[in-house]
């Protein structure tokens, strides 16, 4: 029975690759919708919302993180008399550690993603590396040097 069913499912799933998928897809795109998306005029409803999302999990992130770390801290000094109730939270406590330095990097590596993206937005001045330099003849070694006000090979400082 299991064979059959598994035999009559594979032949199903062939014919369902095999067989070709008609898409009647009408009308045309208008592209003049999308071109904005990638100015700060399309961005800044994206900027604001993941913002205020960033800063609500960071938040919680946060104090989650600082509250079980006081909570286990009270324990370990207050509630624990024995020797082996106290090996016992310092074994959870290494956990609770690791997992807190984790997470408070991550909310702060979160926002250094963060403020790179929102930064790449921004217009950089434009710098052709390809501009055109004015060199000059060093009185003192001869080289050819930048016109800068001063040799980089011998340190001669122009006038």
């Amino acid at each position: 029975m299991k064979k059959t069913i598994s035999i009559i499912l594979t032949i199903a799933l062939c014919l369902i690759m095999i067989l070709p998928n008609f898409i009647y897809a009408g009308g045309e795109i208008d592209t003049n919708a999308y071109k904005d998306i990638y100015t700060n005029e399309g961005n800044s409803k994206l900027i604001t919302a993941g913002g205020s999302v960033l800063a609500v999990a960071q938040t919680i992130g946060v104090s989650c993180g600082v509250i079980m770390l006081l909570i286990l801290g009270i324990k370990y000094v207050y509630m624990s008399h024995d020797a082996d109730d106290k090996a016992k939270i310092k074994e959870k406590l290494i956990p609770y550690v690791i997992g807190a330095v984790l997470l408070f990097g991550g909310s702060g590596l979160l926002g250094l993603v963060s403020n790179f993206a929102r930064n790449m937005d921004k217009e950089a001045p434009a710098h052709n590396p390809f501009e055109s330099i004015t060199y000059v003849t060093c009185p003192i070694c001869k080289n050819q040097v930048p016109d800068t006000g001063r040799c980089n090979i011998c340190f001669y400082t122009f006038k």
